[in-house]
C-alpha cells in the first residue's frame, strides 16, 4: 500500500480537531487548528504544517 501524500494526512488532522487523545501514560490532550499550524492543549507549543512535512518525509 502506498503512503497517502502529507496533504491527505495533514487533511486528516485538520478533522480531528478538538478530539480528546490519550497518552500512553494516561494524560489526554487535544489541539485547535490556528491557520496552517495546530495548537496543543498541554503546551504552549504549535506545530507548524512545514515542520510536519519535514518530519512526515522521514516516515517510511
Amino acid at each position: 500500500m502506498a503512503k497517502p501524500s502529507s496533504k491527505v494526512v495533514w487533511t486528516r488532522i485538520l478533522g480531528c480537531e478538538g478530539q480528546v487523545f490519550t497518552q500512553i501514560r494516561g494524560g489526554e490532550f487535544s489541539y485547535l487548528c490556528s491557520g496552517e499550524s495546530i495548537d496543543l492543549s498541554r503546551t504552549n507549543q504549535k506545530i507548524r504544517r512545514s515542520q510536519f512535512e519535514m518530519a512526515y518525509e522521514m516516515v517510511p
